[in-house]
């Protein structure tokens, strides 16, 4: 339940820009939605000439967001339904992951 509403609130606020520029009816929102649109934009052409990466990544942003949403949400179905995480080729139960008690690795 807590990887849902995670989940649930990270596209939220997340997709909160782009959700309040579509016509739902109230101008205000719109108004607000653009210019949080706006100031993400600026934000993410300023971060993409300082680090000196292409400026159409800003398209991606949503998509991204999306695709991080599914991975978070399958990877707590997977470690749920498995009762622990498998890295690395190495099963760690959710009790031992709890207790601290993953001392050594799989040679």
């Amino acid at each position: 339940m807590r990887l849902i509403l995670l989940t649930s609130a990270m596209l939220g606020l997340e997709l909160s820009p782009f959700i309040s520029v579509l016509p739902l009816g109230v101008p205000l929102l719109q108004y607000i939605g653009l210019a949080t649109f706006l100031i993400a934009a600026g934000v993410s052409i300023a971060m993409d000439r300082w680090t000196q990466r292409p400026l159409y990544t800003i398209i991606f942003h949503p998509v991204g967001i999306m695709i991080m949403a599914w991975c978070m949400l399958r990877s707590g179905v997977l470690g749920r339904t498995r009762r622990g995480i498998i890295w690395r080729g190495t099963f760690y139960s959710t009790q031992m992951l709890r207790q601290g008690t993953v001392t050594g690795v799989k040679d």
